[in-house]
């Protein structure tokens, strides 16, 4: 039998949000149920709440489909590189005998980015950006009948796309990132929205332009509940480490970070460890100064620091409007080297208009830094839904770059999935231009 993650109240549970789990979504979906966990529809037990994998949803599909009578909300949150999957899940789904309404509700990087083409393949509702404040919407709609969806969803009506009316106010800054029944640890999200609006990238479409920051009591708060379980290591998300407490995004504020990571220091037990600057976030070169280096040393247990370089030709950073040259990348990576980290610079092959000689001013930078004390880390260009590049043709990655490349992991000085990605890239754009036709 499935056990509901809320325990059931005085009233017979009606119907269910279940969130599909996959090895993306996981810090995701802990953020939107920490928005709903306290909505009366699910702390009375009323509707349940599940969190299955792909394996235990269709393993428990006839006791989902005969048991609920009311309405079943599945909650997807996807990337680009599992929409195929998805879509073949959805014809699954579509035809299990459910005995009330099915509704397939999603979000994420790729619905944000493609809402009609995810509509018209199968979804019922798309949430376009963050979801916390949409899901809340959604599960009073879904269950108390209300008419007041958040703004950020996108549906069709008699073939008419449309999308809800009210402000979606959420306050992310002030609330738990994980929710509490049961208890989901992960990386705590410490910031949103990007100002730089980078040509490849889907950030600045997803959480804004406008930078916001958990606030520091809500940082420390989850640490305590971390620690009171046992969980003793704290890791961070944010689009750019280094600008936490930024106003704007573009200058870190020493401070604030200088702060909120001496706060979690003092919260954490002696065996406690913070990684911060490494996966799942980056730092921007340009950020990187002997003064957030030193914060790094006295606080940080990792020594791994991933910086976004993306390019090493001039042309191209231009191109993509990136906000920092190559040199700015060199002396990240030489400061954090003699500061005893081992910097993993990412690097973007592939790009939109990119020339031989484009990569050659990439390889022979990312050789050198190597040489430096670097690792590389690869990436093959992906029209990332959304993004201003989202329709851009890919430009081949040219043997001999491959052979550099190659070289450079043969020394143990490269690691990505670009090769993966490279293969997948030219199916994902066709798909894309179709889709939004």
């Amino acid at each position: 039998m499935l056990s509901f993650a809320i325990p059931e109240g005085s009233t017979a549970r009606k119907g269910a949000i279940i969130f599909r789990l996959s090895k993306y979504n996981r810090y995701s979906i802990n953020a939107l149920a920490s928005a709903i966990e306290d909505h009366p529809l699910i702390s009375s037990g009323w509707v349940g709440l599940l969190f299955l994998n792909k394996q235990k949803f269709f393993e428990h599909a006839s006791e989902l489909a005969e048991g609920l009578t009311g309405p079943v909300v599945l909650v997807y949150s996807f990337m680009s590189c599992e929409w195929s999957d998805i879509r073949a899940e959805w014809k699954r789904v579509r035809s299990m005998p459910w005995r009330g309404p099915c509704i397939i509700f999603c979000g994420g990087p790729h619905p944000t980015g493609s809402v009609k083409s995810v509509l018209k393949e199968g979804a019922d509702f798309v949430c376009a950006g963050e979801g916390e404040g949409a899901v809340v919407s959604f599960l009073d709609f879904a269950f108390n009948g209300s008419c007041n969806l958040s703004s950020s969803i996108f549906f069709y009506d008699q073939g008419k796309l449309k999308k809800g009316r009210i402000a979606d106010n959420y306050p992310w800054e002030d609330s738990l990132p994980f929710p509490r029944k049961p208890y989901r640890f992960g990386p705590i999200e410490i910031t949103r929205g990007c100002p730089f609006r980078c040509a490849y990238c889907e950030t600045p479409v997803i959480k804004g332009t406008r930078i916001r920051h958990r606030t520091g009591e809500v940082i420390s708060e989850a640490v305590r509940v971390m620690v009171a379980h046992g969980r003793t290591d704290v890791r961070m998300i944010s689009p750019n480490a280094l600008a936490y407490g930024s106003s704007d995004g573009r200058r870190p504020d020493v401070n604030a970070l200088y702060e909120m990571l001496a706060s979690i220091r003092r919260i954490l037990p002696s065996q406690g460890r913070i990684f911060f600057g490494s996966f799942p976030s980056e730092v921007r070169p340009e950020f990187v100064t002997e003064e957030t280096v030193e914060i790094l040393k006295e606080f940080c247990n990792n020594r791994t620091i991933v910086v976004g370089a993306q390019s090493g030709s001039l042309r191209m950073l231009r191109a993509m409007r990136r906000g920092h040259g190559v040199d700015e990348v060199v002396k990240a990576v030489e400061l954090l080297v003699e500061k005893g980290f081992e910097p993993a610079v990412d690097f973007i092959f592939g790009l939109p208009g990119e020339t031989l000689e484009d990569v050659n001013h990439s390889l022979d930078p990312a050789e050198r830094l190597a040489q430096k004390g670097a690792r590389i880390h690869a990436h093959a260009f992906m029209p990332l839904p959304g993004s201003r590049w989202a329709f851009a043709e890919p430009t081949p990655i040219p043997d001999f770059a491959r052979r550099r490349l190659e070289s450079l992991i043969s020394r143990g000085k490269l690691f990505g999935q670009w090769m993966h990605q490279d293969r997948m890239r030219w199916d994902q754009l066709r798909c894309r231009r179709e889709g939004e036709r």
